[in-house]
């Protein structure tokens, strides 16, 4: 993501980078953090059940929720990654 092509595919600025996972499939729709986790999933046979589990009304948003927690608290190692604030 640090490379500047990604920006411009996704059609984010710098700072949106960093805030989410982002997922681009080949279909060229675009997820963000627990959606992509989810979209993620639909593409490995053994990670599916998360899909399921997604699909239980409600469910997405906790699972949203909970991507959103943990993203606001993660630190990064690498030395050329800052952590986005909002």
């Amino acid at each position: 993501m640090q490379d500047a092509r990604v920006g411009a595919l996704l059609g984010l600025p710098p700072t949106e980078l960093m805030r989410e996972m982002r997922v681009l499939l080949s279909n060229g729709r675009q997820y963000g953090g627990a959606d992509a986790g989810v979209a993620l999933a639909g593409e490995i046979w053994w990670a599916r059940p998360l899909v399921w589990v997604a699909k239980i009304p409600g469910m997405l948003n906790w699972l949203r929720l909970g991507y959103r927690a943990v993203a606001e608290r993660r630190s990064c190692v690498a030395a050329n990654c800052r952590r986005v604030v909002s």
